[in-house]
């Protein structure tokens, strides 16, 4: 991949610009962790080229190359999902389901609730811990 992209070349000759320009292509063609991916093996190949004093320093800039992964969307737990939700809950998970969801948890966290998880003999509430 990189000498389809930056040509046969000795590591030496290769540039700040020339990562950037690689790094680029990469993202266009295939996803954030990919791109993360490549760009880990760029960063340890030119690593090991300083390490064996075949580069004085590494083209290779973190703040610069290293690929922003987005996060998924996460998606909303709307109202009516909530009730829906809560119609099909009984028994001790009920409650804290009701505390969590009145608070903002998302259905997630919802669906974590195992007894372990709920402080049910505390007096105060009940919680997640």
């Amino acid at each position: 991949m990189f000498s389809s992209l930056l040509g046969a070349r000795a590591i030496a000759t290769v540039t700040t610009s020339d990562v950037t320009v690689l790094l680029n292509a990469v993202r266009q063609k295939v996803s954030a962790a990919k791109a993360d991916s490549v760009y880990r093996t760029l960063s340890a190949l030119c690593s090991s080229a300083v390490q064996d004093d075949l580069m004085d320093r590494s083209p290779v800039r973190s703040k610069k190359h290293r690929p922003r992964r987005q996060k998924g969307h996460m998606p909303v737990l709307e109202r009516q999902h909530a009730r829906l939700m809560l119609l099909q809950l009984g028994g001790w998970v009920r409650d804290p389901a009701v505390l969590q969801l009145s608070l903002g948890a998302r259905f997630g966290e919802v669906a974590g609730l195992t007894p372990p998880r709920c402080a049910r003999h505390r007096p105060q509430g009940l919680g997640h811990r």
